[in-house]
């Protein structure tokens, strides 16, 4: 099937849609996309259409024509947008929001806490979208950013001086961002402002819905991110970037407040997006790569086997999302309703808040924020380069080689040592790293994966810390124990054995699944 033919298809099922729906709460939207050659955002003598340019109210897709006209049907609430294709950009404001849609509201939001979409009245005549031609080549960088989750100002701060600082000192190549929700924490009031310290990186920045960016005070699921659209855009959309597909989805289902059952959410795809994801998937062509992202990961979407179905005969998917405070490499197969035999990979990334801002703060006014499972806060740079992709994680405000944690019984005797194993944190490994260690330069050993330490490994370094920290001026408790804790990216070694009084040196060194290698070594001593 040709393009034109499929442009001819798409425009018959919106209009077959239109007849279902009914006219009482349906209209007619039509615009141009067109080639912006002045930049001024507006449609100028002698400034053609754009043809072949992807247009949706949520769920519908039509092409622009020959002209770069188009025509949809859209409801009294729809969003209107643009699939931005490659070689060519929306406007992109101060704040680096792509703003290539048209929310149309004609009766406005409900009344809500903070805020929704004023009334917009009947549609305009015309919608038109500027667009400015934007070359991007095949191998391009993405930074993606878990879980910012701003509370407060103060919070936001945190975000500038302990995350982007560091991006922006390093002239980061990337070409853009995702940030995988929870943008915020419930306090939506805080979403301009973190769109506004993220607008300082000076490259375009895309957002995914959570579950904490949701309007609790609405009265059903679909508006329960009015805030977010006024603010930021639709809650679902999709871009083309270099030869990439990207998809971002709202997979948040939010369930308001019933007798006495208090306001909740679940993991979930709506029907209305389903239907975009498979008008969506049949402009993409089969051999390019995917990437779909969203805020819970997959594996807690309550219809995941059905959402995993609409890529069946694709062989390359790649999914991001956030949520956990973890950082976890999932592989998954037919048993966690993958279509293939060949392992689907999903990404649930580090936040960038790490423990949601929280921990001691350090000498320079930053908390020390680490995730659950031993990983510090940071974020994850993605490259890009055809079909294939490659990820490493980028500790905030520490070394780019710091890829793991380690943990070997020191200032012990022999024979203590010899009793406990010693423990690698890998902080983004996953069932394909391979990691072995060394003691003083010696034979490589195998490290063994294994999700959680050893309760009396466990009770062994809690009390050498805690030794450790006695008769300091601070008390054994002031802080936690630095242990090695359960996580998805854990590998335990050998306890060493046969060593002299003395300080050693262990080193252990990790490939992980995109080939980078990363090692990492500590100094120890056997008393």
């Amino acid at each position: 099937m040709t393009m034109r033919t499929l442009r001819t298809v798409l425009v018959a099922v919106a209009t077959l849609t239109l007849l279902t729906v009914g006219l009482a709460r349906a209209s007619i939207a039509r615009g141009v996309v067109f080639d912006d050659q002045d930049g001024d955002g507006v449609r100028d003598a002698g400034e053609p259409g754009v043809p072949e340019v992807g247009v949706c109210n949520g769920r519908d897709i039509v092409l622009t024509d020959d002209e770069g006209r188009w025509r949809l049907i859209v409801d009294d609430a729809d969003t209107i947008f643009v699939i931005k294709p490659r070689g060519w950009q929306t406007v992109v404001d101060e704040d680096g929001i792509a703003r290539g849609y048209y929310v149309h509201r004609r009766r406005g939001s409900p009344p809500l806490q903070f805020g929704g979409v004023e009334a917009t009245g009947r549609l305009p005549e015309s919608i038109n979208f500027p667009l400015h031609r934007h070359p991007e080549p095949d191998r391009f960088q993405a930074i993606v950013f878990g879980d910012p989750q701003v509370t407060t100002a103060w919070e936001v701060e945190m975000m500038a001086r302990d995350v982007l600082e560091q991006v922006a000192r390093e002239e980061t190549e990337a070409a853009l961002t995702f940030s995988l929700g929870d943008i915020v924490n419930n306090n939506l009031d805080m979403l301009p402002p973190l769109a506004d310290a993220m607008g300082e990186l000076g490259i375009p920045n895309y957002y995914v819905p959570g579950n904490h960016d949701e309007n609790y005070d609405a009265p059903c699921d679909a508006w329960s991110y009015e805030t977010w659209t006024r603010v930021l855009g639709p809650a679902w959309y999709s871009l083309n970037w270099g030869p990439v597909h990207f998809i971002v989805l709202d997979d948040v289902i939010w369930h308001p407040a019933e007798g006495d059952q208090r306001g909740r959410y679940t993991g979930g795809i709506t029907d209305e997006q389903m239907e975009f994801l498979r008008n969506d998937l049949a402009l993409v062509p089969r051999d390019a790569l995917v990437v779909y992202m969203f805020h819970i990961p997959v594996t807690g979407v309550a219809n995941r086997d059905e959402f995993l179905a609409l890529f069946e005969g694709r062989s390359h998917v790649f999914g991001m999302s956030g949520h956990t405070h973890t950082q976890q490499q999932l592989l998954l197969g037919p048993d966690a309703g993958w279509w293939s035999d060949e392992s689907h990979h999903h990404f649930v990334s580090v936040t960038a808040c790490g423990a949601w801002w929280h921990g001691d703060v350090d000498e320079w006014g930053i908390p020390v924020t680490t995730c659950g499972d031993g990983v510090p806060n940071g974020w994850t740079v993605m490259t890009f380069d055809g079909n294939a992709y490659s990820a490493e994680y980028v500790p905030a405000r520490m070394p780019r080689s710091f890829q793991m944690d380690l943990f070997v019984p020191s200032m012990v005797t022999a024979d203590e040592a010899a009793q406990h194993r010693v423990y690698a944190n890998v902080f983004a490994g996953s069932e394909r790293s391979v990691v072995a260690m060394r003691i003083d330069g010696g034979e490589w050993l195998a490290m063994e994966k294994n999700n959680a330490p050893a309760e009396e490994d466990v009770a062994f370094y809690t009390a050498q810390f805690e030794a450790q920290l006695a008769g300091l001026r601070r008390e054994a408790d002031a802080v936690p124990a630095h242990v090695p804790v359960p996580s998805t990216h854990l590998w335990n070694g050998p306890a060493p054995t046969g060593l002299a009084p003395g300080y050693h040196e262990l080193e252990v060194r990790t490939t992980d699944m995109f080939g980078q290698t990363y090692t990492a070594t500590r100094v120890f001593r056997i008393d």
